[in-house]
């Protein structure tokens, strides 16, 4: 199943079971070290840097990131030079969405848009001065953080 087909299918799905059919390497845990009694969370990696899953302690995929700007190739028709505006005309209205803003100690975000449904969160994320798609993010809605 290549990510560009639909790349929500993957969420829950066994890593082990899809990593050869995606191009990705072998699960590495996310922490340099981990403290007695703290889980240990895993994630793991295309090869060209395209796109990153975190799994959950079965080893099932809980949040997919796609990387426009790795030159990922992206699903349902988006591309890494879509506006806002182009991603919104090809998914619909988001469920949210926040403007460019500055974040205290972290810096500049680029303006964001979240669609909700009972199978997956989709957030897209843009890059600062009113650039184009940097990033796609797959979740499980128990995964996704609470909008505010």
């Amino acid at each position: 199943m290549p990510l560009s087909n639909d790349p929500s299918a993957l969420l829950s799905q066994p890593y082990a079971s899809v990593a050869l059919d995606i191009g990705g390497g072998a699960p590495q845990s996310v922490f340099e070290t981990v403290e007695e009694g703290e889980p240990d969370e895993q994630c793991a990696s295309a090869q060209d840097g395209s796109w990153e899953v975190y799994l959950d302690e079965a080893g099932c995929i809980k949040t997919l990131f796609v990387y426009a700007a790795r030159s990922a190739v992206l699903p349902y028709g988006l591309t890494a030079d879509m506006l806002p505006a182009d991603v919104v005309s090809i998914l619909g209205a988001p469920t949210s969405s926040t403007p460019e803003q500055a974040v205290p100690i972290l810096g500049q975000y680029g303006a964001s848009c979240r669609w909700d449904n009972a199978q997956f969160c989709l957030h897209a994320q843009f890059h600062t001065k009113g650039g184009p798609l940097k990033m796609l993010t797959f979740m499980l809605p128990r995964n996704a953080p609470k909008v505010a």
